[in-house]
Protein backbone atom coordinates (compact mmCIF):
# COMPACT_ATOMS: atom_id res chain seq x y z
CA UNK A 1 0.00 0.00 0.00
CA UNK A 2 2.28 2.24 0.95
CA UNK A 3 4.18 1.73 -2.79
CA UNK A 4 1.32 1.98 -3.96
CA UNK A 5 -0.51 4.81 -3.34
CA UNK A 6 1.98 7.61 -3.00
CA UNK A 7 0.94 11.04 -3.62
CA UNK A 8 1.84 11.10 -7.36
CA UNK A 9 -1.50 8.21 -7.31
CA UNK A 10 -3.63 10.24 -5.63
CA UNK A 11 -5.43 13.64 -5.83
CA UNK A 12 -4.06 16.84 -3.96
CA UNK A 13 -6.98 16.94 -2.26
CA UNK A 14 -6.89 13.49 -0.51
CA UNK A 15 -4.80 13.25 2.35
CA UNK A 16 -3.65 9.71 2.95
CA UNK A 17 -2.30 7.74 5.89
CA UNK A 18 -1.72 4.19 6.42
CA UNK A 19 -1.37 2.36 9.75
CA UNK A 20 -1.74 -0.35 11.86
CA UNK A 21 -5.20 -1.12 12.54
CA UNK A 22 -5.47 -1.35 16.38
CA UNK A 23 -6.37 -4.68 18.06
CA UNK A 24 -10.11 -5.06 18.99
CA UNK A 25 -10.20 -4.32 22.51
CA UNK A 26 -12.23 -1.91 24.58
CA UNK A 27 -9.91 0.53 25.01
CA UNK A 28 -7.68 1.02 22.76
CA UNK A 29 -10.91 0.91 20.38
CA UNK A 30 -12.47 3.95 22.24
CA UNK A 31 -10.09 5.32 22.41
CA UNK A 32 -8.51 5.22 18.58
CA UNK A 33 -12.33 6.57 17.30
CA UNK A 34 -12.38 9.24 19.54
CA UNK A 35 -8.90 10.45 18.20
CA UNK A 36 -9.69 10.01 14.61
CA UNK A 37 -13.58 10.30 14.77
CA UNK A 38 -14.72 8.92 11.13
CA UNK A 39 -17.53 9.82 9.53
CA UNK A 40 -17.48 6.94 7.74
CA UNK A 41 -15.72 3.34 8.10
CA UNK A 42 -15.24 1.01 5.05
CA UNK A 43 -14.53 -2.25 5.74
CA UNK A 44 -13.23 -5.19 3.75
CA UNK A 45 -15.08 -8.90 3.14
CA UNK A 46 -15.50 -10.09 6.70
CA UNK A 47 -13.44 -7.46 8.90
CA UNK A 48 -16.87 -7.78 11.51
CA UNK A 49 -14.79 -6.39 15.37
CA UNK A 50 -17.38 -6.12 17.64
CA UNK A 51 -15.49 -3.48 19.84
CA UNK A 52 -15.15 -1.58 16.77
CA UNK A 53 -18.49 -1.57 15.63
CA UNK A 54 -20.00 -0.94 19.05
CA UNK A 55 -17.76 2.48 19.20
CA UNK A 56 -18.67 3.23 15.84
CA UNK A 57 -22.34 3.03 16.71
CA UNK A 58 -21.85 5.38 19.73
CA UNK A 59 -19.80 7.43 17.20
CA UNK A 60 -22.79 7.98 14.70
CA UNK A 61 -19.74 6.86 12.08
CA UNK A 62 -21.59 5.41 8.82
CA UNK A 63 -20.10 1.97 8.68
CA UNK A 64 -20.20 -0.17 5.11
CA UNK A 65 -18.75 -3.72 4.62
CA UNK A 66 -17.74 -3.89 0.98
CA UNK A 67 -16.49 -6.95 -0.56
CA UNK A 68 -18.22 -8.79 1.49
CA UNK A 69 -18.08 -12.53 1.51
CA UNK A 70 -18.88 -15.20 4.48
CA UNK A 71 -18.04 -19.11 4.89
CA UNK A 72 -20.35 -20.78 5.86
CA UNK A 73 -18.61 -21.80 8.77
CA UNK A 74 -18.33 -18.22 10.11
CA UNK A 75 -22.25 -17.69 8.56
CA UNK A 76 -23.01 -20.51 11.52
CA UNK A 77 -20.76 -18.67 14.02
CA UNK A 78 -22.19 -15.15 13.41
CA UNK A 79 -26.02 -16.68 13.37
CA UNK A 80 -25.63 -17.86 16.47
CA UNK A 81 -24.97 -15.17 18.21
CA UNK A 82 -27.01 -12.93 16.20
CA UNK A 83 -28.50 -11.40 19.48
CA UNK A 84 -25.62 -9.46 19.75
CA UNK A 85 -24.46 -8.29 16.30
CA UNK A 86 -28.27 -6.87 15.79
CA UNK A 87 -27.10 -4.35 18.05
CA UNK A 88 -23.79 -3.75 16.26
CA UNK A 89 -25.47 -3.91 12.71
CA UNK A 90 -23.66 -1.68 9.81
CA UNK A 91 -25.58 0.45 7.86
CA UNK A 92 -24.58 -0.73 4.41
CA UNK A 93 -23.35 -4.10 3.29
CA UNK A 94 -21.85 -4.72 -0.59
CA UNK A 95 -21.89 -8.26 -0.55
CA UNK A 96 -19.93 -10.11 -3.48
CA UNK A 97 -22.69 -12.53 -4.36
CA UNK A 98 -26.28 -12.81 -3.95
CA UNK A 99 -25.36 -16.20 -1.55
CA UNK A 100 -23.43 -13.98 0.84
CA UNK A 101 -25.74 -11.29 0.21
CA UNK A 102 -28.53 -13.49 2.04
CA UNK A 103 -26.49 -14.40 4.86
CA UNK A 104 -25.73 -11.55 5.65
CA UNK A 105 -29.08 -10.54 5.51
CA UNK A 106 -30.11 -12.99 8.17
CA UNK A 107 -27.43 -11.94 10.47
CA UNK A 108 -28.22 -7.86 9.91
CA UNK A 109 -31.98 -7.74 8.95
CA UNK A 110 -32.88 -4.01 9.05
CA UNK A 111 -29.13 -3.28 7.23
CA UNK A 112 -29.12 -1.96 3.62
CA UNK A 113 -27.53 -4.89 1.53
CA UNK A 114 -26.77 -5.10 -2.40
CA UNK A 115 -24.47 -6.91 -4.30
CA UNK A 116 -21.34 -5.56 -6.50
CA UNK A 117 -18.67 -7.56 -8.49
CA UNK A 118 -15.39 -8.74 -6.68
CA UNK A 119 -12.80 -6.13 -6.32
CA UNK A 120 -10.43 -8.75 -6.89
CA UNK A 121 -11.38 -8.78 -10.86
CA UNK A 122 -9.49 -5.10 -11.16
CA UNK A 123 -6.70 -6.05 -9.94
CA UNK A 124 -6.16 -8.51 -13.12
CA UNK A 125 -3.51 -7.92 -15.42
CA UNK A 126 -3.88 -7.86 -18.82
CA UNK A 127 -1.09 -5.56 -19.66
CA UNK A 128 1.50 -6.27 -22.49
CA UNK A 129 4.35 -8.04 -20.92
CA UNK A 130 7.27 -6.66 -20.17
CA UNK A 131 9.68 -6.18 -23.35
CA UNK A 132 12.97 -7.68 -22.42
CA UNK A 133 12.02 -11.10 -21.19
CA UNK A 134 9.61 -11.18 -24.06
CA UNK A 135 12.22 -10.61 -26.67
CA UNK A 136 14.63 -13.28 -24.38
CA UNK A 137 11.85 -15.60 -24.32
CA UNK A 138 11.42 -15.23 -27.84
CA UNK A 139 14.79 -16.35 -28.37
CA UNK A 140 14.95 -19.91 -26.43
CA UNK A 141 11.76 -21.02 -26.42
CA UNK A 142 10.53 -23.70 -29.26
CA UNK A 143 9.01 -22.25 -32.73
CA UNK A 144 8.04 -25.73 -34.18
CA UNK A 145 7.14 -28.03 -31.39
CA UNK A 146 3.68 -27.14 -28.58
CA UNK A 147 4.82 -26.01 -25.31
CA UNK A 148 3.30 -27.17 -22.22
CA UNK A 149 3.92 -25.35 -18.75
CA UNK A 150 3.17 -26.86 -15.04
CA UNK A 151 3.17 -24.31 -13.24
CA UNK A 152 3.66 -23.19 -9.55
CA UNK A 153 3.83 -26.48 -8.63
CA UNK A 154 3.93 -27.24 -4.76
CA UNK A 155 5.86 -29.84 -3.10
CA UNK A 156 2.90 -31.39 -1.92
CA UNK A 157 2.17 -32.48 -4.86
CA UNK A 158 5.56 -33.43 -6.99
CA UNK A 159 4.22 -36.70 -6.94
CA UNK A 160 1.37 -36.59 -8.70
CA UNK A 161 3.31 -33.72 -11.16
CA UNK A 162 5.65 -35.93 -11.93
CA UNK A 163 3.12 -38.88 -13.13
CA UNK A 164 1.54 -36.36 -15.20
CA UNK A 165 4.38 -35.41 -16.81
CA UNK A 166 5.25 -39.18 -17.41
CA UNK A 167 1.88 -39.71 -18.96
CA UNK A 168 1.65 -37.02 -21.48
CA UNK A 169 5.63 -37.41 -22.68
CA UNK A 170 4.74 -40.80 -23.14
CA UNK A 171 1.43 -40.35 -24.93
CA UNK A 172 2.52 -37.15 -26.88
CA UNK A 173 6.95 -37.27 -27.12
CA UNK A 174 7.02 -34.23 -29.53
CA UNK A 175 6.35 -31.89 -27.33
CA UNK A 176 8.65 -29.28 -24.87
CA UNK A 177 7.36 -29.74 -20.90
CA UNK A 178 8.43 -26.66 -18.66
CA UNK A 179 8.47 -27.07 -15.04
CA UNK A 180 7.91 -24.32 -12.90
CA UNK A 181 8.17 -25.24 -9.15
CA UNK A 182 6.29 -22.90 -6.35
CA UNK A 183 9.44 -22.55 -4.69
CA UNK A 184 13.07 -22.07 -5.90
CA UNK A 185 14.88 -24.47 -3.43
CA UNK A 186 12.82 -27.33 -5.22
CA UNK A 187 14.75 -27.17 -8.04
CA UNK A 188 17.18 -29.69 -7.08
CA UNK A 189 14.79 -32.03 -6.08
CA UNK A 190 13.19 -31.53 -9.62
CA UNK A 191 16.42 -32.09 -11.01
CA UNK A 192 17.00 -35.10 -9.36
CA UNK A 193 13.57 -36.61 -9.97
CA UNK A 194 13.75 -36.15 -13.58
CA UNK A 195 17.36 -37.13 -13.86
CA UNK A 196 16.30 -40.26 -12.54
CA UNK A 197 13.98 -40.92 -14.82
CA UNK A 198 16.46 -40.64 -17.89
CA UNK A 199 14.84 -38.07 -18.85
CA UNK A 200 16.28 -34.97 -20.92
CA UNK A 201 16.52 -31.87 -18.84
CA UNK A 202 17.66 -28.29 -19.69
CA UNK A 203 17.95 -25.86 -16.77
CA UNK A 204 16.40 -22.47 -18.15
CA UNK A 205 19.60 -20.56 -16.76
CA UNK A 206 21.99 -22.43 -19.09
CA UNK A 207 19.85 -22.21 -22.51
CA UNK A 208 21.30 -19.63 -24.76
CA UNK A 209 19.65 -20.81 -28.29
CA UNK A 210 15.94 -22.26 -29.45
CA UNK A 211 14.70 -25.97 -28.36
CA UNK A 212 14.73 -27.72 -31.76
CA UNK A 213 14.26 -31.01 -30.08
CA UNK A 214 11.48 -32.03 -27.22
CA UNK A 215 12.52 -32.36 -23.75
CA UNK A 216 11.92 -30.22 -20.57
CA UNK A 217 13.14 -27.32 -19.24
CA UNK A 218 13.35 -26.82 -15.18
CA UNK A 219 12.88 -23.10 -14.52
CA UNK A 220 14.82 -21.47 -12.17
CA UNK A 221 14.50 -18.07 -13.11
CA UNK A 222 12.46 -15.97 -10.71
CA UNK A 223 9.58 -13.40 -12.93
CA UNK A 224 9.31 -15.04 -16.06
CA UNK A 225 6.06 -17.47 -15.79
CA UNK A 226 3.42 -14.87 -16.77
CA UNK A 227 5.34 -14.19 -20.04
CA UNK A 228 5.84 -18.03 -20.73
CA UNK A 229 2.43 -18.25 -20.00
CA UNK A 230 2.15 -15.98 -23.53
CA UNK A 231 4.10 -18.90 -25.55
CA UNK A 232 2.40 -21.85 -23.58
CA UNK A 233 -0.01 -23.84 -25.99
CA UNK A 234 -1.36 -25.50 -22.51
CA UNK A 235 -0.97 -25.04 -18.26
CA UNK A 236 -1.07 -26.72 -15.54
CA UNK A 237 -1.79 -24.49 -12.68
CA UNK A 238 -0.27 -26.31 -9.35
CA UNK A 239 -0.99 -25.52 -5.38
CA UNK A 240 -4.18 -27.35 -6.81
CA UNK A 241 -3.83 -31.32 -6.60
CA UNK A 242 -3.74 -30.74 -2.91
CA UNK A 243 -5.53 -28.66 -0.16
CA UNK A 244 -2.85 -25.58 -0.25
CA UNK A 245 -5.34 -22.96 -1.65
CA UNK A 246 -4.38 -22.87 -5.46
CA UNK A 247 -2.65 -20.41 -7.69
CA UNK A 248 -4.18 -18.12 -10.26
CA UNK A 249 -5.37 -19.89 -12.83
CA UNK A 250 -6.35 -16.54 -14.46
CA UNK A 251 -3.50 -15.47 -16.10
CA UNK A 252 -2.65 -18.17 -18.45
CA UNK A 253 -6.32 -18.04 -19.37
CA UNK A 254 -6.11 -13.97 -20.25
CA UNK A 255 -2.56 -14.80 -22.37
CA UNK A 256 -4.89 -17.50 -24.65
CA UNK A 257 -3.38 -20.87 -22.76
CA UNK A 258 -5.91 -24.00 -22.30
CA UNK A 259 -5.59 -23.62 -18.59
CA UNK A 260 -6.28 -26.60 -16.41
CA UNK A 261 -6.82 -26.61 -12.97
CA UNK A 262 -6.95 -29.78 -9.85
CA UNK A 263 -10.18 -29.52 -7.69
CA UNK A 264 -8.49 -27.12 -4.58
CA UNK A 265 -8.46 -23.54 -5.22
CA UNK A 266 -9.75 -22.19 -1.84
CA UNK A 267 -8.01 -18.80 -2.70
CA UNK A 268 -9.47 -18.07 -6.08
CA UNK A 269 -13.17 -19.57 -5.24
CA UNK A 270 -13.75 -15.52 -5.49
CA UNK A 271 -13.25 -15.70 -9.26
CA UNK A 272 -16.81 -18.18 -9.27
CA UNK A 273 -17.51 -21.12 -10.68
CA UNK A 274 -19.11 -19.63 -14.21
CA UNK A 275 -15.15 -19.39 -15.68
CA UNK A 276 -15.51 -23.52 -15.33
CA UNK A 277 -18.63 -23.21 -16.85
CA UNK A 278 -17.99 -21.07 -19.68
CA UNK A 279 -15.24 -23.37 -20.52
CA UNK A 280 -12.08 -20.65 -19.38
CA UNK A 281 -10.88 -22.63 -17.06
CA UNK A 282 -10.88 -26.32 -16.97
CA UNK A 283 -11.40 -27.94 -13.61
CA UNK A 284 -10.45 -31.79 -13.13
CA UNK A 285 -10.85 -33.83 -10.12
CA UNK A 286 -7.30 -36.01 -10.33
CA UNK A 287 -3.62 -36.08 -11.88
CA UNK A 288 -5.35 -38.53 -14.39
CA UNK A 289 -8.15 -36.57 -15.63
CA UNK A 290 -5.48 -33.43 -15.77
CA UNK A 291 -3.19 -35.65 -17.94
CA UNK A 292 -5.81 -36.53 -20.29
CA UNK A 293 -7.01 -33.21 -20.60
CA UNK A 294 -3.53 -31.84 -21.75
CA UNK A 295 -3.41 -34.39 -24.15
CA UNK A 296 -6.63 -33.65 -25.16
CA UNK A 297 -5.71 -30.22 -25.72
CA UNK A 298 -2.24 -30.96 -27.45
CA UNK A 299 -4.23 -33.15 -29.76
CA UNK A 300 -6.73 -30.68 -30.84
CA UNK A 301 -5.45 -27.36 -30.45
CA UNK A 302 -7.91 -24.41 -29.88
CA UNK A 303 -7.84 -21.30 -31.44
CA UNK A 304 -5.63 -19.25 -28.75
CA UNK A 305 -6.59 -15.21 -29.79
CA UNK A 306 -10.67 -16.19 -29.53
CA UNK A 307 -9.64 -18.33 -26.30
CA UNK A 308 -8.38 -15.07 -24.90
CA UNK A 309 -11.03 -12.99 -26.06
CA UNK A 310 -13.40 -14.89 -23.97
CA UNK A 311 -11.29 -14.99 -21.12
CA UNK A 312 -10.70 -11.50 -21.12
CA UNK A 313 -14.41 -10.44 -21.81
CA UNK A 314 -15.45 -12.65 -18.92
CA UNK A 315 -12.85 -10.53 -16.61
CA UNK A 316 -13.71 -7.35 -17.86
CA UNK A 317 -17.98 -8.40 -17.39
CA UNK A 318 -17.12 -8.74 -13.79
CA UNK A 319 -15.21 -5.41 -13.59
CA UNK A 320 -16.61 -2.09 -11.98
CA UNK A 321 -16.80 -3.16 -8.11
CA UNK A 322 -14.42 -0.67 -7.17
CA UNK A 323 -16.32 2.30 -8.87
CA UNK A 324 -19.66 0.73 -7.69
CA UNK A 325 -18.58 0.85 -3.89
CA UNK A 326 -17.11 4.37 -4.37
CA UNK A 327 -20.19 5.72 -5.84
CA UNK A 328 -22.52 4.07 -2.88
CA UNK A 329 -20.20 5.85 -0.47
CA UNK A 330 -19.95 9.04 -1.51
CA UNK A 331 -24.18 8.94 -2.23
CA UNK A 332 -24.38 9.16 1.79
CA UNK A 333 -22.28 12.07 1.64
CA UNK A 334 -24.37 13.69 -1.42
CA UNK A 335 -21.30 14.08 -3.37
CA UNK A 336 -21.00 13.51 -7.40
CA UNK A 337 -20.87 9.91 -7.84
CA UNK A 338 -18.21 8.58 -10.51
Amino acid sequence: LKTGLTETHLSKLIHLKIEWFPFDMPTTIKEAVKIINPHIMVLLETEIWPALLYYLKKNQTKVFIINARLSQKSFTRYLKTKFLWKHLAPDFILATSQQDAQKYQQIFEKTTITTMPNIKFESIETDIPDSNTLEHLTRILPQTLPLTLLASVRKQEEKETLLILKKILTAFPEQVVAIFPRHMHRINAWKKYLTTQKLTVYLRSEITSPLTQPGIILWDVFGELKTAYGFASVVFVGGSLKPVGGQNFIEPAIEGAVTVTGPYYDDFAWVTDDIFKKGIIIKKQNWETVAQTILKSLKNPVNRSSHKQLAREYIASHQGGAAQACNEILKTQKFKSL
